[in-house]
């Protein structure tokens, strides 16, 4: 069950506990089955639905939240354009944020690559 994220996983976990880098990002993939982890600049790291991370992290999960836990099986476009969205909506949060989204998507099949303008 997804041993290659979970042993990617892991190895970023061992990593930051052992030499901490000051960072905390979200690890995605999909191997029989799709994850997603939080991981935590100490190294923790928790398993999720969807994840936010950052000083617009509360809007972003609202707009997520809003646009996707109503939807069983949200096809790909409509996940693209919630995180889209999310992000923007972090965005306003934060007058030090870029102006451009960019959005990865990891199918069974393929990884598309999406950049979007930023709408204020």
């Amino acid at each position: 069950k997804n041993r290659g994220l979970v042993a990617a996983k892991s190895g970023i976990v061992a990593r930051l506990r052992s030499a901490p880098l000051g960072c905390a990002f979200i690890v995605g993939g999909c191997d029989s089955e799709p994850s997603l982890y939080r991981v935590e600049g100490d190294g923790s790291a928790t398993a999720s639905q969807f994840a936010t991370m950052g000083s617009g992290q509360m809007a972003a999960a609202a707009v997520l939240e809003a646009s996707l836990l109503r939807q069983a099986e949200p096809s790909p476009e409509v996940v693209i354009e919630a995180v889209r969205r999310a992000v923007e909506a972090g965005i306003r949060g934060d007058t030090g944020s870029g102006g451009h989204v960019d959005v990865v998507f990891i199918g069974e099949e393929e990884t598309r690559r999406y950049r979007f303008a930023a709408r204020p």
